[in-house]
């Protein structure tokens, strides 16, 4: 029975933040609202300035539950400047988690209350965030030949008038790729070769309009390009072929651990000008994108499961997901506890006091580039049912032996742990980028 419920407590993990964060829009909405009506009389600036904060604190809210709630872990490649600029983010669509991607590379850069996006015109009927978006700063586009440029231009324009951050957020394809809807990937394609360009496989074919006259509007007014390529693990099988990229709600479940982000900033002197030369330079990033994701099938993959559902695999098996040592980490154990070969490695340390611990004794033993084998915690069977824990910590191993009953109890609660443990998650007063530092997130495995 407590199996049971552990793992209906597993499936329903999104209930939570869906409730959360469709409670409380209405509030949000009337909040916006009632500052609309007051602000009608001042400059459009302290609007803007205002209404930011006020979208900054909700989306705050959207990145404590899909950062923390879920403890995915996020590696950031690539450029990601620490300060504030006016930029045009370009990336590649395949999931409806992709505009919290962009959430998440913007609080590391205190912007996240200027973020914008160009949004496909049906999201405009979308209950309450649907008009909200629009006056946030939002453009809604038409596919094809009903896109209406001038349209576009007109509250481009307006907003650089009004001295208005942006971090334009456009998804070039147009639409989410995902392998099982063969017709669009075919019909993709077959507009590459028609336009004579190479043909992509993992991503679509990026269409320049909106690309076009965003740059063209704002060439004066941006800083640089966002090109960012996310991979979620999880997104390729055993065959090493492409599966659907995992939903909102699968998300909050915990069925992507890990989300892989490449940032390559481009200043806007690099960016050709012109329609016909920025479609090429726009379909060689997108050619970048395709082979990088062909490359990237090895780790992408999701850790294997068992037939047996993996509450019970963590009870019963010694072998676990995250059995993965590098050569530093290895040793590093090794000259904790000389000798020792039956160290089981259970979890990582998360917490940031913990990490800067980590990064300090990295340094202390010329292990820069491994910072995910300075921690963790061990569980080393003993033979009289019970186990002996070991915890290295700032490089001092703390180990105490737990009788057959606790290790029972240590098991079902490590199992349990996904689904209850708040202990990770930062405090509600982090939510707040006034007082949050931009910090890039190291993972330890």
């Amino acid at each position: 029975m407590l199996l049971s419920l552990v793992l209906h407590m597993h499936s329903v993990r999104c209930v939570l933040p869906a409730a959360v964060l469709l409670g409380s829009a209405p509030t949000y909405v009337l909040a916006w609202g009632a500052w609309r009506l007051l602000s009608a009389l001042l400059p459009s600036r302290f609007y803007q300035a205002v209404d930011d904060r006020l979208y900054c604190v909700y989306q705050s809210m959207v990145l404590f539950f899909f950062e923390n709630y879920t403890g995915v872990q996020i590696l950031l490649y690539g450029d990601l400047p620490k300060n504030k600029e006016n930029i045009i983010y370009l990336a590649n669509h395949q999931s409806t988690v992709d505009w919290i991607i962009a959430d998440i590379l913007a609080v590391r850069q205190n912007a996240l209350g200027h973020v914008r996006y160009v949004l496909k015109d049906g999201l405009k009927w979308l209950p309450l965030y649907g008009c909200y978006f629009s006056q946030h700063g939002g453009i809604y586009v038409k596919r094809s030949a009903k896109f209406n440029e001038n349209q576009m231009r007109k509250k481009l324009q307006r907003y650089i008038s009004a001295g208005t951050p942006m971090y334009l957020v456009i998804f070039p394809e147009g639409t989410r790729y995902n392998p099982e809807l063969t017709k669009v990937i075919s019909a993709s394609q077959a507009f590459a070769a028609q336009e004579g360009l190479p043909i992509l496989k993992h991503v679509l074919t990026p269409r320049i309009k909106a690309t076009h006259v965003a740059f063209d509007s704002m060439k004066d007014y941006l800083d640089a390009v966002y090109d960012v390529t996310v991979a979620f693990e999880g997104s390729v099988d055993d065959k090493g072929q492409r599966k659907e990229a995992p939903s909102m709600a699968e998300f909050l479940c915990k069925e992507c651990p890990k989300i892989h982000i490449h940032i390559d900033r481009i200043d806007k002197k690099n960016i050709p000008e012109e329609q016909v030369s920025m479609k090429r330079w726009l379909h060689e990033r997108f050619e970048i994108k395709d082979k990088g994701r062909s490359q990237q099938r090895s780790y992408l993959r999701r850790p294997e499961k068992a037939p047996i559902p993996w509450v019970i695999r963590r009870l019963f098996s010694k072998e676990t997901t995250n059995a993965r040592y590098t050569r530093d980490h290895k040793s590093l154990c090794e000259e904790a506890a000389p000798g020792n070969q039956n160290l089981l490695p259970i979890s990582a340390l998360r917490h940031r006091e913990t990490r800067a611990a980590q990064r300090r004794l990295a340094e202390a033993r010329g292990l820069h580039s491994h910072p995910r084998a300075l921690a963790g915690v061990w569980m080393e069977p003993l033979s009289d049912g019970g186990a002996r824990e070991s915890v290295l910590r700032g490089g001092i191993l703390h180990s105490h032996e737990l009788d057959a009953s606790l290790w029972f109890a240590f098991m079902l609660v490590k199992m349990a742990q996904p689904c209850l443990e708040l202990s990770a998650l930062r405090p509600l007063g982090s939510m707040f980028p006034k007082s949050r530092t931009p910090v890039t997130r190291f993972c330890f495995s």
